[in-house]
């Protein structure tokens, strides 16, 4: 080691060089950081985001005819009940109560998507613990939102002729969601016991 000031040999244990006086500091090698290595996927974490995908899509093929109703009730409902078609009040708040309901619906199922991409790999915002709560969220938002679309496919099946074919579908979302739920549990203890 030398003397910063003066290049003098100094000793490891010296505070001071022995020649000019300077205080001696140890120089210091800078540290390197190797960039962490990126979290692998589990096969169910996958599985999970793609049942997650089929869950939400559904979903939104469950809600927008609903929604689009609804909306045409509200919008359409007063020219009908000028041309005498029936009540306004009645109307107005079956469309109003089937358009926002079904958008809510639709929020809460993109939204939950998003939870799950969220959810897919720790990162440096986003820790393990996060993921784990992200992918649960989803899947309580998923099974949640499924159960609740039944209203609004319950109320439009009165408008249409067949009817099976949306039961079908909320059925298939129900078990898709259940799916879901089930492959996040199974994920997240995954999780835990990996990063133990």
């Amino acid at each position: 080691m030398v003397c910063g000031k003066c290049g003098t040999s100094v000793g490891a244990q010296d505070k001071f060089c022995k020649s000019c006086g300077a205080p001696v500091t140890v120089p210091v090698a800078p540290v390197t950081s190797a960039a962490p290595a990126k979290a692998k996927v589990s096969g169910t974490g996958i599985a999970g985001i793609i049942v997650g995908a089929l869950t939400s899509l559904n979903l939104i093929i469950l809600n927008v005819p609903p929604f689009v109703m609804g909306m045409m009730v509200i919008l359409v409902g007063p020219l009908a009940v000028m041309l005498g078609a029936g009540d306004v009040d009645e109307m107005f708040a079956t469309g109003l109560l089937a358009g926002l309901g079904s958008f809510v619906l639709l929020v809460v199922a993109v939204a939950s998507f998003v939870f799950d991409i969220c959810g897919m790999r720790p990162s440096a915002k986003r820790s393990a613990s996060k993921c784990r709560k992200f992918r649960l969220l989803s899947a309580i938002m998923l099974l949640a939102d499924s159960l609740l679309s039944t209203l609004p496919v319950i109320w439009i099946v009165e408008d249409v002729s067949d009817s099976e074919f949306l039961y079908v579908i909320l059925v298939f979302t129900i078990l898709l969601a259940i799916a879901h739920m089930v492959l996040a549990i199974v994920t997240n203890s995954k999780d835990k016991k990996s990063a133990v």
